[in-house]
């Protein structure tokens, strides 16, 4: 029963978010209508997500002084040390305690998955 509501409750939850892309799909701003995705994707990534992590989004940092680039989500362990620098919602994030970083696209092609996949590769462990 409890897993059932679960299910329910995440289902309703992409529902509205679908619902949300499709208001905003008109917009002819599309930096805008691109936040507004990414703030769509991780408002569900955080139904889905202990609350020991962190669903934000900005720059992933390794020990090199290697820098992502802008990444429109990052899921951070919150107990990890060093922490966040600045803000969890657009911060500095070392990769010692990201689980998973990357971009939300409005399409995916095979060439924005490969585009995505090099940009990415700019920091270590």
């Amino acid at each position: 029963m409890a897993h059932d509501r679960i299910h329910e409750r995440f289902r309703n939850s992409v529902v509205s978010a679908l619902a949300k892309v499709n208001e905003t799909a008109a917009l002819d701003h599309a930096g805008l209508k691109g936040r507004f995705r990414e703030v769509f994707t991780a408002d569900l990534l955080k139904l889905v997500t202990s609350s020991d992590h962190i669903v934000g989004s900005g720059l992933v940092v390794d020990h090199t002084g290697g820098t992502s680039p802008e990444a429109d989500v990052v899921i951070f362990d919150r107990f990890h040390i060093p922490a966040v620098l600045y803000n969890p919602s657009e911060g500095l994030f070392p990769i010692e305690g990201v689980s998973y970083y990357g971009e939300v696209k409005s399409k995916l092609t095979k060439s924005t998955l490969r585009d995505c996949i090099h940009k990415f590769q700019s920091v270590t462990l």
